[in-house]
This record gives C-alpha cells, sequence and structure tokens, in this order.
C-alpha cells in the first residue's frame, strides 16, 4: 500500500470499527433517534487511557451514568466547531446525571493541555493509552460515543454531526 493511501485506510478501517460497536442495523447515521436499542448494545471496550490518578481504561472510570465521550485532536477543525455544544451539554445535563469525558488523540500531551486551556473545555480530558488505535481508532477524529447508564455503546458518530443531533442523542439515553 502506497504511503499516501495509509491514511485513507485507516480512516476507513475507523469509520467501520464504529459502525460494528453499534451493532448492525443502527449505524451512525440511522434515523431512528440514532440509538441502538437497549437489547442489542455492546459493552464499552476498555478504551486505554493515561490516567495519573489511577485507571488504565474508561470503562474502569465510569460510573453507571449516561457519558458521551469525545475523541478529539487539538489540531481537528471539527473538534473545535462540536467543543460548544459538548460544553452546553455539560452544563444542561448535568444535574440529571449526564457525564462528558475527553480522549486527546495528539501524539503531544502538551499540544492538548494548552488547547484545553485555550479553548475553556469545562471537562476532563485525558491522554490516549498505549493500543488506543487498536481499540478505538485515533485516526478519524472527532469520534463521539454515546454511553448509556449500563456501561453499553448506545450509539456512535464518525466526523462531526449538528448540535440538535447530540442534544436528542442525549436526551433520549437520560429518558430511558
Amino acid at each position: 500500500m502506497s504511503r499516501s493511501m495509509k491514511p485513507l485506510f485507516k480512516c476507513g478501517v475507523a469509520i467501520v470499527f464504529a459502525q460494528i460497536l453499534c451493532g448492525c442495523g443502527n449505524t451512525p447515521n440511522s434515523n431512528s433517534a440514532d440509538l441502538t436499542p437497549p437489547a442489542q448494545r455492546r459493552p464499552l471496550p476498555a478504551i486505554p487511557i493515561k490516567n495519573p490518578s489511577g485507571g488504565n481504561t474508561v470503562v474502569e472510570l465510569l460510573p453507571r451514568r449516561v457519558t458521551i465521550i469525545n475523541v478529539l485532536s487539538s489540531s481537528c477543525a471539527a473538534c473545535d466547531h462540536e467543543l460548544p455544544w459538548l460544553t452546553k451539554l455539560s452544563r444542561n445535563y448535568k444535574s440529571k446525571g449526564l457525564i462528558v469525558i475527553g480522549i486527546s488523540a495528539d501524539a503531544d500531551p502538551r499540544a492538548m493541555s494548552a488547547y484545553s486551556v485555550k479553548m475553556k473545555i469545562p471537562y476532563v480530558v485525558f491522554a490516549a493509552g498505549t493500543g488506543m488505535g487498536e481499540t478505538i481508532s485515533p485516526y478519524g477524529v472527532p469520534l463521539t460515543l454515546f454511553v448509556d447508564d449500563h456501561r453499553r455503546l448506545a450509539a456512535a458518530i464518525m466526523g462531526m454531526a449538528t448540535e440538535a443531533r447530540f442534544t436528542r442523542i442525549v436526551e433520549n439515553l437520560l429518558a430511558e
């Protein structure tokens, strides 16, 4: 495979992986409120992170609450665009139990640290751990995962969506 084709191949693999995570027949672009039916949801995979306070995967840290996991990069324009929505959702639905966390796909943790300050990200952003590319590909940012209160993957959006779509997914999950 040529060097110029590798990024495209990795992006394609990431898209297929996100669709597999959501379950057959209900891809991230589905119109059925974007949610995989509860009986068909799969457990959230053990996404590796670097956590200075302990725990090596996101699953180990999650309480049983509705959670948005946003994989982002400091050099991603679509990530910049989504941040205000994620911040708004975090603030507006925190009292109803919503948790928002980020996972940086940046190779240099200092880049995300500076970006978090610059963009005033109000939630924790972890550095991706070793093996993240094997679990959730960092090549397709932004990647947003919506997790139900049983730690199962309810929806995944590869690339940028809309604020209305994010809000609809969160409201539907909180109403379950």
